[in-house]
């Protein structure tokens, strides 16, 4: 019967597609000792392609510069594996990109020992391996894949097509971070190189969105850009701009470029965004069962930016205060649609009603039960914490109430369970009779 080593080497590339290596240059020595390992061509194709938003899944044709998925099939027979076959001490594979004027722009070696030391050992097996590679611009390349252990090599030159563009790396911090920018200034290819002149300016000005929607220059420079490169015409000529500002305030800025680069005038928004600063407490130290009716929570919460939304497709809630004591079914929702649209500093007092918390739950959870509170808003959880409910004298189930009328009559086992068995037929233990703990 026969029997199959299968080993895929999955990995993260850039610049291919599927149909690439249909027409790759693949060579082979006839006379090298592992001819019996089988080499399929490679597949690759785009998963993300470079916008001036960032990186978007890409579904079209052709090679653009980005991201790409390729992988690989290596195969050999279990019966045409030598019978006095002796693996490699170390064996891999290499994959270069390299641009027409010998600039690698991405490698990756995988080591492929493992499957070599298999051959010949045992049935089929599978292993994936990933790397990631990236194309920052188009141009010609060169794409090669080879392995000295096993004489094996593919070759081909690719076009990977780009945009001519202006993209920033930045649209988002946390508060008490920096803005750091980098703008690049993309020609695209395939670009005409006499189109530029090397006198290609712009000047960048970032400003605070104030609440009222007026703007507060924060920061501006002005450069003379180098976008001709008649020495490399073969790939897309960038250059760049970069500017940081120091823990700027929470809040929306503005990124403004004008640029005689025809691609080059676009603004930007960056946000600034706010960590909710919340505290919440109870209103007492400890309860008393049977008594207290209810836990009061304290809950202060100052926050600035992004605002919480409200829409009218989307009114309310805006804020969501949940907190759950024991049970999901005892979970309370607290919302409150009246804070959107506006930094928040707010507080509120909410009930949380004890007076179904049966003895039995104290005998099964402790004295102390946990109330967990979290906020939520802007589709995420921004606060959560854990609230201490104690009650005191709850140990004994006949501190809790001795009328009459509202003792459970019966045979209790200590976590409230009821027990079927009459008293004299009771195994030695702690058991509650009606009402009152009992040692037997």
């Amino acid at each position: 019967m026969k029997k199959s080593l299968l080993f895929i080497l999955g990995l993260i590339f850039t610049g291919f597609a599927v149909n690439v290596w249909a027409t790759a240059k693949i060579t082979r020595d006839s006379n090298n000792k592992f001819n019996f390992v089988k080499m399929s061509a490679l597949g690759y194709s785009t998963m993300f392609q470079y916008t001036d938003t960032g990186a978007i899944v890409y579904t079209g044709q052709g090679y653009r510069a980005g991201s790409q998925w390729g992988r690989m099939v290596m195969m050999s027979s279990l019966q045409d594996v030598p019978s006095n076959y002796v693996a490699p001490r170390s064996a891999s594979l290499d994959y270069a990109l390299v641009d027409m004027y010998k600039d690698t722009l991405g490698h990756a070696n995988v080591d492929i020992s493992d499957f070599m030391g298999t051959l010949g050992t045992s049935d089929d097996q599978y292993v994936s391996s990933q790397e990631f590679l990236d194309i920052p611009r188009g141009g010609k390349y060169a794409a090669t894949i080879y392995s000295d252990t096993l004489g094996y090599e593919y070759r081909d030159t690719i076009d990977i097509l780009d945009d001519p563009s202006l993209r920033i790396n930045c649209f988002s911090v946390k508060v008490g971070k920096d803005i750091d920018v980098t703008a690049k200034f993309n020609t695209g290819y395939p670009y005409d190189v006499d189109s530029y002149t090397d006198n290609e300016t712009t000047r960048d000005t970032l400003y605070f969105v104030k609440n009222d929607s007026t703007l507060e220059k924060i920061y501006a420079s002005q450069k003379k850009l180098s976008l001709k490169n008649a020495d490399k015409p073969l790939i897309a000529n960038i250059d760049t701009v970069s500017f940081k500002v120091s823990k700027p305030h929470v809040g929306r800025y503005k990124l403004v470029f004008n640029s005689d680069f025809a691609y080059g005038n676009k603004t930007f928004y960056i946000d600034v965004n706010d960590t909710l600063r919340a505290k919440a407490t109870l209103n007492k130290s400890s309860y008393v069962l049977g008594t207290d009716k209810k836990a009061t929570i304290h809950l202060t919460m100052d926050y600035g930016y992004p605002h919480i939304l409200s829409t009218k497709a989307y009114p309310a809630p805006t804020i969501i205060i949940a907190d759950k004591l024991l049970q999901r079914e005892d979970t309370m929702y607290v919302t409150n649609d009246s804070l959107s649209g506006k930094d928040l500093s707010y507080s509120t007092d909410i009930d949380i009603p004890i007076d179904t918390i049966s003895a039995a739950s104290l005998a099964t959870y402790g004295d102390t039960l946990k109330i967990r509170l979290s906020v939520s808003f802007n589709d995420a959880q921004q606060f959560e914490t854990s609230l201490p409910l104690v009650f005191e004298n709850a140990t004994g189930i006949q501190d809790i109430n001795s009328d009459e009328s509202v003792v459970r009559r019966g045979i209790y086992l200590i976590n409230g369970m009821k027990c079927n068995k009459k008293e004299d037929e009771l195994s030695p233990g702690l058991y509650i009779i009606d009402g009152k703990k009992v040692l037997k």
